[in-house]
């Protein structure tokens, strides 16, 4: 932990690890308040204190805080901030977390999410490193390869808001900083761009465009010099300078042309410079390269989304476009396409937990830095305007009837299924890569399963299903991953059967003679895990399969009052009549 004055919230931060860690390393850049003491008074004879002083390099002392913690022979460092605070939902003990850290001998770093799924941060570093902190401020930890950083879905993170005044501060601070970085190093894009950023939070404008334009005019990274042209030509319109920011979004897509929000800021300025037919085609760039009616180019891109710009950005400039035209009737074609986009994109904003003001206005099409709008995309969706469930439990638990009275109440199970289990085709062939069946072992890691899951749910969800559902045996593996990739809003279902009776109909089977009881077994055993651990109880229910086969219509109305949906009478009674078609097995 660095930490300069911070008595007033040092100590939840520290709380929040104290049950977690062996030693407690207080790097002081220069306290001179009551901080040691509050932290020691919350870990007592655990507290280890380096005075380091301050040298205005967030790098350096971050590389110094691992070589400190590596000489008082830890094997893992865990970084927390002063403005932090860390939870552990998906483990019980610290016994737990060194097994999770002990899992994977690869992993250099094991990165954790923010609560709101939004961004990660490099959480868990293995000591002694081989990595180092990078940049004096909005500094990068380097040198670690994709498969070297592991996602650790037990845990998360937030931080605390920051005062306008605090805001202020840091700006002012990075500014200091990043003048002395790009004086020393004039070629260093990186440095530029947050120059540009710090400006911009001091509603430096004029400042910020500069800065920004150098970050395009240096970066070797194409991405990057992209996205500063379009936060320049943000800057430029908000000092109403449209031309300039119309050639700036121009020069932006030449250094990158997957960039529909270049595109359709373009629009913007030649609406603003009453070029309406100008606005209209640049808007129809926009839509070709975006995430709703064309190629979404940028999808494999790293860097800063300004999602609006790839869903209804440019249908709202359109819309407005068209009218000024007199063309009513396409100005009426693209305001539902800007109604149906902005409802696509709604549900990333919910489910990264950042959902802002981002209506489109009556009068005039908003930009970029009207909205607000600047979401990050994430894996790990936070909340969803649809239910989303999810059925767990081992092989011949019941899971499959449990499924089909899902997909008879409405819920999309998935577009093609394996047989009568209702088990989506393409997710169980995903599952079966990332899982060594019979021997019940992960093939890939954590981040690849979360991707894989949140891809297989957004794409469900594009079809506009009332809810969406998935059933497979293997995703009793993945619980935390699916809390990761759907968002703590999922609804869990737990199908249960005595461990012998589903052994017994597994054997029946003869899909792996002689390892039904270490399959079932294993399964079962993470179901419990999780269940106990990870899920939150309220949105967990219990369906016993003897329950199902006794009462099927008192178990179709425990699970619609589970997942929230009115399937209405019809629905209701296929969902029924599906269990009595099922044989006991």
């Amino acid at each position: 932990m660095l930490s300069g004055n911070a008595a007033g919230i040092v100590r939840d931060a520290a709380a929040s690890v104290a049950e977690w860690i062996d030693l407690l390393l207080l790097l002081d850049t220069g306290i001179t308040d009551d901080t040691e003491s509050i932290v020691r008074d919350v870990v007592g004879p655990r507290l280890r204190v380096e005075r380091i002083g301050w040298r205005n390099d967030f790098a350096w002392a971050r590389n110094t805080a691992l070589e400190r913690a590596a000489a008082l022979g830890g094997d893992w460092a865990l970084t927390i901030d002063t403005d932090e605070r860390l939870a552990w939902p998906g483990f019980a003990s610290i016994a737990d977390l060194r097994t999770k850290l002990a899992s994977d001998s690869e992993t250099l770093t094991w990165m954790v999410a923010d609560r709101a799924g939004t961004y990660r941060k490099e959480r868990f570093v293995r000591l002694p490193s081989p990595l180092v902190w990078r940049e004096r401020t909005h500094e990068a930890l380097c040198g670690s390869t994709a498969r070297q950083r592991s996602i650790m879905v037990e845990a998360c993170f937030h931080e605390q808001a920051k005062s306008e005044a605090d805001l202020q501060h840091k700006f002012t601070r990075d500014v200091e900083i990043l003048l002395e970085e790009t004086r020393a190093r004039p070629d260093h894009g990186r440095a530029w761009y947050y120059l540009g950023q710090s400006y911009d939070g001091l509603r430096r404008d004029e400042e910020a465009v500069e800065a920004f334009r150098r970050c395009a005019a240096v970066s070797t990274w194409a991405e990057e010099a992209a996205i500063a042209c379009f936060k320049a030509a943000i800057g430029l319109c908000r000092l109403g300078r449209h031309q300039a920011a119309l050639d700036t979004c121009v020069h932006g897509l030449a250094k990158h042309a997957s960039m529909p929000e270049l595109a359709w800021q373009a629009g913007y300025c030649n609406f603003h410079l009453g070029r309406y037919d100008d606005a209209m085609h640049w808007s129809e760039m926009a839509i070709a390269i975006g995430a709703v009616q064309g190629s979404n180019a940028g999808r494999d891109r790293i860097g800063l989304r300004d999602l609006v710009g790839w869903y209804e950005g440019p249908f709202d400039i359109l819309r407005f476009a068209c009218r000024k035209l007199g063309r009513h009737r396409q100005a009426e074609e693209a305001e539902q396409k800007y109604l149906h986009a902005k409802a696509r994109r709604l549900r990333i904003a919910f489910q990264a937990g950042e959902l802002g003001d981002v209506s489109g206005g009556d009068d005039a099409p908003t930009d970029a830095h009207a909205t607000g709008s600047r979401i990050p995309v994430t894996d790990a969706p936070k909340h969803s305007p649809r239910p989303r469930v999810a059925v767990l439990g081992a092989y011949r638990s019941g899971s499959s009837a449990i499924a089909g009275i899902l997909y008879h109440l409405g819920v999309a199970m998935g577009r093609e299924f394996w047989g009568e289990y209702f088990e989506p085709r393409d997710l169980a062939e995903q599952l079966r890569a990332w899982w060594n069946e019979p021997d019940m072992t992960s093939a890939t890691s954590s981040a690849d399963r979360v991707a894989g899951l949140a891809r297989w749910l957004r794409d469900m969800e594009d079809d506009g299903p009332p809810a969406v559902g998935a059933k497979h045996p293997l995703l009793t593996l993945s619980g935390p991953d699916l809390l990761a990739a759907w968002g703590t809003d999922v609804r869990f279902i737990w199908a249960c059967r005595p461990i012998e009776e589903s052994i017994a109909s597994l054997a029946r089977c003869g899909w792996w003679p002689g390892r039904e009881p270490a399959i079932q077994s294993t399964l079962a055993g993470a179901a419990e895990r999780f269940f106990s651990r990870a899920a939150a109880p309220d949105r967990c229910l219990r369906i016993d399969f003897a329950a199902v086969l006794s009462d099927p219509a008192g178990t179709v109305d425990r699970i619609i009052g589970h997942v929230g949906i009115d399937p209405g009478p019809q629905r209701r009674a296929r969902a029924i009549d599906s269990i009595g078609r099922r044989a006991a097995s």
